[in-house]
């Protein structure tokens, strides 16, 4: 099949990893399939990633253009995806009608989502904009069970939201020692990693907090990611004495994974979480906040240590359990059940049936 998909995100957080996740897979598999996503900072990462995994990427300036050259060329797909990070897809509704008519038969649209939807401004009008753009696609996917009733509480127990759990690319393990010393990390300390980006919704700042309490202990925290909250952070843990690393925007985190002996996921809200989920996929120990989308996915006690989000004591705790008290076999079940639901693969077929395109 030929297949379109269309990024409206930034080009540099989960979104676009999603995106790129799930237009490799197709690719794979056989499809050919056109990616595209407007021209940002962001997307000139996006369009690096691209080249290494052989997909094309073309950049347009705004939506309505790239469709109407689109048009102009004759193009014709069998199918469009359209990948947001935004909560309202409004606009949507303005274009569902060229995207369909003129380019795809069947068009869906997925939804990362890394706010929660009651806490938005929401109108009358852009509440009704919504739910017609939700009625007229062919499939409206989200990526976990609670973003479904998150939509439902908003907009109505009729509107046609799925959950598809999102494509996570899985590490492949490696020997720690040899990870640490590529990151410059010492060998002879119990690091915990944090992955992802410097933003307040994140928690980064409460996982330095933790881990000062914990460097008696001989813990440290390695962080990998960029973002506007990164020197804020770098200035807390130089004021509190911790034993951080910041190890920088990484275009492969593996062996920030590799070698960590724990996974920390502070954040204070998240509609999935793809950096636990790649933890949970290596068989790491855990402490993650006590979110929806870690007691619906990864409710492997022993294996997942859940604490309050935002509490920095209640973190401590439950980091000192994951390098302490994390059950071998928990994490195997873990590592199994996490690879099932989330390899691209599979995720791309569920994606591909979703929208009727199969």
């Amino acid at each position: 099949m030929r297949l379109l998909v269309v990024f409206l995100g930034g080009g540099v957080g989960g979104d676009a990893r999603v995106c790129l996740d799930l237009a490799d897979a197709w690719r794979r598999m056989g499809h050919d399939v056109t990616l595209a996503a407007r021209a940002t900072r962001g997307s000139e990462t996006m369009a690096r990633r691209c080249e290494a995994l052989g997909l094309a990427l073309l950049r347009y300036g705004t939506l309505g253009d790239f469709l109407r050259s689109q048009k102009a060329a004759g193009e014709r797909y069998d199918a469009a995806l359209l990948h947001s990070a935004a909560e309202a897809p409004a606009l949507i509704s303005q274009v569902l009608p060229v995207l369909r008519s003129k380019l795809a038969p069947r068009v869906g649209i997925t939804l990362h989502g890394p706010n929660p939807l009651d806490s938005l401004p929401w109108t009358a009008l852009r509440r009704a904009l919504v739910r017609i753009a939700l009625h007229a696609l062919d499939a409206v996917v989200v990526p976990s069970r609670h973003k479904v009733e998150e939509w439902r509480e908003v907009f109505g127990p009729d509107v046609p939201v799925r959950a598809i759990p999102n494509p996570v690319h899985p590490i492949e393990p490696g020997d720690r020692a040899a990870a640490r010393a590529r990151l410059g990390l010492e060998g002879d300390r119990l690091w915990a990693a944090f992955v992802g980006l410097f933003r307040p919704e994140k928690g980064a700042d409460d996982a330095i907090r933790a881990v000062a309490g914990l460097a008696p202990r001989g813990v440290g925290l390695a962080l990998a990611g960029d973002g506007p909250e990164l020197e804020p952070c770098r200035n807390l843990a130089s004021e509190l004495g911790a034993p951080c690393r910041f190890l920088g925007y990484l275009e492969d985190p593996s062996d920030a994974f590799r070698a960590a002996s724990a996974f920390v996921f502070p954040s204070r809200f998240e509609s999935f979480g793809l950096t636990v989920m790649q933890a949970a996929g290596l068989g790491l120990p855990i402490a993650a906040s006590d979110l929806p989308i870690v007691r619906d996915e990864l409710d492997f006690p022993g294996a997942v240590h859940r604490f309050r989000p935002g509490d920095p004591d209640d973190i401590a705790r439950a980091l000192a359990d994951a390098l302490d008290a994390s059950d071998p076999r928990a994490l195997r079940d873990m590592r199994e059940a996490v690879l099932d639901l989330t390899l691209p693969e599979r995720s791309a077929r569920r994606h591909l049936a979703a929208i009727g395109a199969e």
